[in-house]
């Protein structure tokens, strides 16, 4: 899907767009409420639009990765312009955040480092709440939760959930660089996944300091246990052929 066929060639952008400038321009602070209004409507009809899309196509056709994507570009179009333009006509800090925080529950990229610029602390719950969900902004909330000073045990406890995303990926090279071992457990889940990721959660798994057994997946446990049963039966029918013979040679046993 094309975010233009998504869109249905909408006109609107454009107008959005150089009403936005010249607002920004003129400096009326009573254009701020319907400059918001404008947005957002502009917005939740877009992202509605994609909505329908998505539940018309059959599910071999979907994907959580490429809707994700789809409505970040719905979000992150124009959102500098409207940005710039609020800004410049004197738009209260707090109204601003709201605005952008808004932005990123609904899947913006480019509005986390405004909070970040903003000094939202209060978002810190949102994007431990977004990182959980595994997505392709893992790395984005990671380094806005840092940068706004989160506790470093949630930030970490919230990257062991995103491993249930899809962006796993992305995780496992943060958790690789936490250097914590209690992400070893959780990491080695990961090989008893479909999902392509096991030279990746095996070389984060030795960066952890993972013993070798501990870099193998439940099935390969098994499998070694197996051939280790099988080695020993073999090992003790070995032996018992060879004692027989072995036993009747001695003097002690002829006499």
């Amino acid at each position: 899907m094309q975010l233009h066929i998504i869109q249905w060639h909408d006109p609107y952008d454009a107008v959005l767009r150089s009403a936005i400038a010249f607002i920004g321009h003129v400096g009326d602070q009573r254009a701020i409420p319907p400059l918001i209004e404008a947005w957002s409507t502009r917005t939740a009809r877009q992202l509605e639009a994609i909505q329908r899309v998505v539940e018309k196509l059959h599910s071999k056709d979907r994907s959580d990765r490429n809707d994700a994507v789809l409505v970040e570009q719905v979000m992150d179009q124009i959102l500098d312009e409207i940005n710039t333009a609020l800004e410049s006509l004197g738009i209260d800090r707090e109204s601003l955040i709201h605005l952008n925080r808004d932005a990123v529950n609904k899947g913006s990229a480019k509005a986390i480092p405004l909070l970040v610029k903003y000094g939202d602390t209060d978002s810190i719950p949102l994007l431990l709440a977004l990182l959980q969900k595994g997505d392709t902004k893992v790395r984005n909330y990671n380094e806005a939760l840092e940068k706004l000073g989160a506790e470093k045990e949630d930030i970490f406890k919230a990257n062991l959930k995103a491993l249930e995303g899809w962006n796993v990926q992305a995780t496992l090279e943060i958790l690789g660089t936490f250097g914590d071992r209690r992400a070893i457990g959780p990491i080695r889940r990961l090989l008893e996944m479909a999902e392509p990721v096991h030279t990746e959660a095996k070389a984060v798994l030795q960066q952890l300091g993972a013993g070798w057994y501990d870099q193998r997946s439940d099935a390969e446990r098994l499998g070694l246990w197996l051939g280790a049963l099988i080695m020993g039966r073999a090992l003790w029918r070995g032996c018992r052929m060879l004692w027989r013979p072995l036993r009747r040679s001695m003097p002690w046993h002829r006499g």
